[in-house]
């Protein structure tokens, strides 16, 4: 699809919105461009040069956060276990590559785990401290994130929605556009980012991985959350 032609269109009489978590800028034309990427801000300048006239909402807090994370970011929740998911479906089965491992870690544990790897582990559902779940509605899985001490992850979505609520994590990048979302994530020292999937043993892991997290430092602002979404939304409309 040819966008350029379709924004440039003399009879157009729609706005155009482009969401992206690029890494590295690519020429955009839209009336408006939403890039959650936190290094995003260093691409202004590429963006308005290829359309001048482009509107820009980008870095960390243009996440279209939904509004059941951020009024859980007001209650004060329990937090009563870990949460092991990675992205539901789990394409590269992680959570049975390492369960050995991750069996073995000190809580009580949530295995949020696709069809497939549910019917190799769902065996140890009755052991202490482990709970086997297929994925969950976003509502349920929000809460559950809402209530745990820290996540194993990808570096996807997981890493904005635990930043709200205060939640750290270790995250394993199986694509190299998570690779980058992770080193910028880890340099506001928000998760501790493991090595890409392929180069990661499960004797790696159980070195690298961190259980406790004392200099995470919840630096999230919900009001300057709500002030972007706000201008998104009056966009739109």
């Amino acid at each position: 699809m040819n966008f350029k032609k379709i924004y440039n269109h003399n009879k157009k009489k729609f706005k155009t919105i482009w969401l992206t978590d690029e890494t590295n800028p690519s020429p955009k034309y839209c009336d408006l461009l939403i890039n959650d990427f936190p290094k995003s801000n260093l691409f202004k300048k590429f963006y308005q040069k290829y359309n001048k006239k482009i509107k820009l909402v980008l870095g960390i807090y243009s996440f279209l956060f939904q509004k059941e994370i951020l009024s859980l970011g007001n209650k004060k929740i329990e937090k009563k276990h870990i949460l092991i998911a990675f992205g539901g479906e789990d394409p590269k089965n992680l959570i049975l590559k390492h369960f050995k491992y991750f069996k073995k870690i000190n809580f009580k544990k949530i295995f949020i785990t696709n069809r497939r790897v549910f019917k190799f582990i769902k065996k140890f559902k009755s052991a202490k401290n482990i709970i086997i779940q297929k994925k969950e509605p976003k509502e349920k899985f929000l809460k559950l994130l809402s209530q745990s001490k820290f996540y194993i992850s990808t570096p996807s979505n997981i890493m904005f929605e635990a930043w709200s609520l205060g939640i750290p994590g270790n995250v394993i990048p199986i694509q190299n556009r998570q690779l980058e979302m992770g080193k910028a994530f880890k340099k506001f020292n928000i998760i501790n980012l493991l090595p890409f999937y392929k180069k990661l043993s499960s004797s790696d892991l159980k070195k690298k991985v961190k259980l406790k997290f004392p200099n995470f430092k919840k630096k999230f602002d919900k009001k300057k959350a709500m002030r972007t979404q706000k201008i998104i939304k009056n966009f739109v409309n």
